[in-house]
């Protein structure tokens, strides 16, 4: 991958820069039919979960590349799937419904024929359970706590809903909750996750919100506008936002202060990951900027810019 020429966007052709120490290609996983969603590892890194608009969930061993399980219960497009820490469960969902890479439109339909939750065996791949009826439009993003009991949903239809897996009831949350609203005035939720402190934390148009458990605004974080991504560096001291800005910032948690903005992508960055145990962060740009990024959070440094011909989704 380092010998390869990559073209910049004024066409001028140049070298790649060299990737960091320990950066590398390991393999190419190929078997998906269409578009692929937000991917996930297993707790012990030696399993991959991808989603897809194929309608199925693949399971990859990592050490050989092969594809372990299809896991085909759902008969839309499968855009988010979540492991439970302990390593026990598989969340997947998904909908019919524009995708990140598009604004919203109220030609499209408000009511995607399977948008629930489905739960799965992380180790056999055997069908659990289902929770039917969760939103109304696709389900953008999925996450468990800490304590593997909780799950976290969010949706293109504006909220996000909390599940105790258990018992497959809903655990009432005061914001972000779902409102019969007109098509014009929907506004999506991109991204859920929820931190160690079981802290749920929230993308939208509204900017990321950190919240408690019963929904309380904690910490709102603005700037982005239109926020559509997060991550957590491992320590999760070091928070990453991204939005329609084009523009990365990286947060001191503790402190909810602004460490420093990353910038050069020409684009909406869509989708970021840190590397684990480092301060190195990946980031990608929408369709109109075409590249993964890798940044050092420390010095602000943008450490290799990676052209991204093939159209990745998203970063894990």
């Amino acid at each position: 991958m380092t010998n390869e020429r990559s073209k910049k966007a004024d066409g001028v052709e140049s070298a790649k820069p060299k990737l960091p120490v320990g950066v590398r290609l390991l393999r190419t996983l190929r078997g998906h039919e269409d578009e692929i969603g937000g991917i996930a590892w297993s707790p012990d890194g030696k399993t991959l979960a991808t989603p897809s608009e194929d309608h199925t969930v693949r399971l990859w061993d990592i050490d050989t590349g092969e594809c372990r399980r299809i896991l085909t219960a759902q008969k839309t497009w499968v855009n988010a799937v979540a492991y439970s820490p302990n390593g026990k469960m598989l969340a997947s969902a998904g909908g019919e419904e524009f995708p990140v890479e598009t604004e919203p439109s109220e030609e499209r339909s408000l009511g995607p024929p399977d948008t629930s939750i489905h739960l799965w065996d992380a180790r056999t791949g055997e069908y659990l359970k289902q929770i039917a009826g969760v939103h109304r439009r696709l389900v953008s993003g999925l996450a468990f706590d800490s304590a593997s009991k909780c799950l976290a949903c969010s949706s293109f239809d504006g909220s996000v809903s909390l599940w105790d897996v258990s018992n497959n009831k809903r655990i009432p949350l005061d914001l972000f909750q779902a409102a019969r609203r007109s098509k014009a005035e929907v506004r999506p939720v991109y991204l859920v996750g929820i931190d160690r402190s079981s802290r749920l934390i929230i993308a939208s148009q509204k900017g990321i919100h950190f919240l408690s458990e019963k929904g309380k605004v904690l910490w709102q974080i603005e700037g982005h506008g239109w926020a559509t991504n997060f991550a957590l560096n491992t320590s999760e001291e070091s928070l990453a936002t991204a939005g329609l800005d084009n523009a990365i910032r990286i947060w001191d948690v503790k402190n909810k202060r602004l460490i420093r903005v990353l910038e050069g992508h020409t684009d909406a960055v869509v989708s970021l990951s840190f590397l684990r145990d480092t301060p190195i962060l990946a980031s990608r740009g929408r369709k109109g900027d075409g590249t993964v990024r890798l940044w050092d959070t420390e010095t602000g440094t943008c450490l290799a810019i990676l052209q991204n011909p093939a159209g990745l989704s998203c970063l894990s």
